[in-house]
């Protein structure tokens, strides 16, 4: 289990030296206990930073705590401007300070060292800490730290500090799942997983195809079955020669047999085709084709645990996520939007994850890449998990792998330990 120190006492006014990486400028604002009540925020111009303190100040309130940030600009690039920045805001409070270097260049360093030494009888405390680590470190030496649990984000959290909001997130800042995960639903994605990998992805994927192309002219009266007609099927190259084939027979054979399609007919005679499922959330796995590969994501990272230790290896993890990129949640037209399918948190690192059950569109990879960028920045974890072999989208990997993405192909044929290693390495591996 990392360890991090947590930055103990009295609440402490904090000096952060503005960062173009977002999480820089609040990671150790966070590690506070209790949260800070003030935060200067040393910038080049308080008017475009005043956007950023306003996100922080909204993610804070989403903690509970009333943190106001104040931008101060500053010449970064003259020396005694920053130190008698500093010392303004010294003389203006008598409060506790801690200095944050984690976002800070030598010069800023340097001032800092300069203050230390001249306010010897003000209480202070130095520190930067690592993000990828998950530790702080205590640059002052007082020992007036303590290691306690690593700092932690939320999905929603994550992308509130980004500025933006899911868009299924409610007025209390929580992302509401779209599914019920109750023990018997997790075994069912486990379930029919196994039969996905029996039958191979192609079927399982032909047989979605067929489906949603049947529900398109299917009557509404029962929402957990699919009427059609053979006569309309024969619009879908899936549905060879007027009849589905062995391959797919097999499928939803094994598929009846757990109990997750009720009834079936697909009679050319009377020409009909009906299904019906168990109920709506196994309707939504089998009838669109990356569902279930994205549940599957999502389950092994829920359930992965930290080396030699029950603690959860991602804090936080999140499927078909919904981001607005400016929070604002406009229903016009023109409002920028993106659906990650599986996002998780690793204390405060960012993991997008887009999920494939086929081949992988070439623009897939640019939009993830995008993604992560905008709500994750250098620190975000960027991986396409698709059950394709690397030969097929061969195109696609090389693209992936210049924007820093990592790609893993055919990941249906992984056994359960080797799917929970794979994706605690996107941690380190990215």
């Amino acid at each position: 289990m990392q360890m991090q120190v947590f930055i103990k006492g009295n609440n402490m006014t904090h000096i952060e030296f503005f960062d173009s990486n977002d999480i820089e400028n609040v990671c150790s604002c966070i590690a506070s206990d209790p949260l800070p009540d003030k935060v200067y925020l040393l910038c080049a111009s308080e008017k475009e930073t005043k956007v950023h303190a306003e996100r922080y100040e909204r993610l804070f309130a989403q903690k509970g705590a009333d943190t106001k940030f104040i931008p101060r600009s500053v010449n970064r690039n003259d020396l005694m401007q920053v130190v008698s920045k500093i010392e303004d805001l010294i003389l203006e409070n008598d409060d506790d300070f801690a200095f944050d270097l984690t976002g800070g260049d030598d010069l800023c360093l340097v001032a800092v060292g300069i203050i230390a030494e001249r306010y010897k009888n003000r209480k202070f405390q130095l520190h930067r800490y690592n993000i990828e680590t998950g530790k702080m470190i205590d640059c002052d030496d007082d020992k007036t730290t303590e290691y306690h649990s690593p700092v932690k984000l939320t999905v929603e959290e994550n992308i509130c500090l980004f500025g933006g909001k899911a868009s299924k997130t409610s007025d209390d800042g929580l992302l509401h799942d779209q599914w019920n995960f109750t023990k018997e639903f997790l075994s069912d994605i486990a379930v029919m997983w196994s039969i996905m990998k029996k039958n191979t992805p192609t079927v399982w994927n032909s047989l979605s195809n067929i489906l949603q192309y049947a529900a398109k002219n299917s009557p509404a009266d029962d929402p957990l079955a699919i009427k059609s007609t053979m006569t309309y099927l024969r619009g879908i190259a899936s549905f060879q020669n007027n009849r589905l084939d062995k391959n797919k027979k097999n499928l939803i054979q094994a598929l009846s047999q757990k109990g997750y399609i009720t009834q079936y007919k697909c009679d050319e005679n009377e020409n009909v085709f009906y299904i019906k499922f168990r109920d709506e959330q196994i309707k939504r796995c089998i009838m669109k084709s990356g569902q279930l590969m994205e549940l599957k994501v999502f389950a092994v990272m829920r359930s992965a645990r930290e080396k030699d230790s029950s603690m959860l290896f991602y804090n936080d993890v999140k499927t078909s996520v919904d981001i607005d990129w400016d929070g604002k949640l406009r229903t016009e037209n023109g409002d920028t939007e993106n659906e990650i399918d599986v996002m998780a948190m690793h204390g405060i690192v960012p993991v997008f994850i887009s999920c494939k059950n086929g081949n992988v569109d070439k623009h897939e990879v640019y939009k993830l890449n995008a993604v992560a960028e905008r709500f994750g920045e250098k620190y975000a974890k960027k991986v396409l998990i698709t059950n394709a072999k690397a030969e097929d989208i061969h195109s696609t990997v090389i693209r992936a792998k210049d924007m820093g993405i990592r790609v893993i192909c055919e990941f249906y044929k992984m056994n359960d330990a080797a799917m929970e290693q794979c994706v605690k390495e996107f941690i380190h591996k990215c």
